[in-house]
């Protein structure tokens, strides 16, 4: 075997050990998943992106993150053509070898009751447009139910006390009448 072949072997053999000291320490390439909310919305952003280093810890991006938005029943409802999405962390991970290595949690999993049955429910959409259509219900208080923030991410009560008592009426209507 000539000189060049064994140096050759010798280095890739020390980069494979090299590799797997890294992976044994939980140092590495890995794939992170981080997604957000629309604060105003509830539209959802995932975004995924190569790695190399520890999670949650600095790391070096080895590609361009990718991401994929999708508009929630409430953008394509309510919002403007100029609406400017306000994106909150939700949660992020990180994947090796398919297997997870974690998650963090950030506060934009929390939605209001509103809107969670907005998105969630066509029937509630329906009723919620029957009760515009009965002029029980404006545009403008759509709008302010969908955008009613929470006061922390710890509770479910509204800083808007008038949103919230329409959205708990819409929502009890609703669970009346299905």
């Amino acid at each position: 075997m000539s000189k060049t072949v064994k140096v050759s072997i010798s280095m890739a053999g020390t980069t494979i050990v090299v590799l797997l000291f890294l992976m044994f320490v939980g140092i590495g390439f890995y794939h992170e998943h981080k997604s957000y909310t629309c604060r105003e919305c509830s539209s959802h952003r995932d975004g995924w992106q190569w790695r190399f280093g520890e999670w949650p810890s600095p790391s070096v991006p080895l590609a361009n993150a990718r991401f994929v938005t999708i508009d929630s029943a409430a953008f394509k409802r309510m919002m403007t053509s100029d609406h400017q999405h306000d994106w909150v962390f939700a949660r992020g991970s990180a994947y090796f070898f398919g297997q997870s290595m974690g998650c963090s949690l950030g506060q934009g999993r929390s939605v209001n009751p509103f809107l969670e049955h907005y998105e969630h429910s066509p029937s509630f959409r329906e009723h919620v447009d029957e009760s515009i259509g009965r002029q029980l219900l404006t545009e403008a208080d759509l709008r302010r139910l969908v955008q009613s923030d929470f006061k922390s991410h710890d509770t479910d009560h509204f800083i808007d006390a008038s949103a919230e008592k329409l959205g708990r009426r819409l929502i009890g209507d609703y669970e009346t009448k299905y």
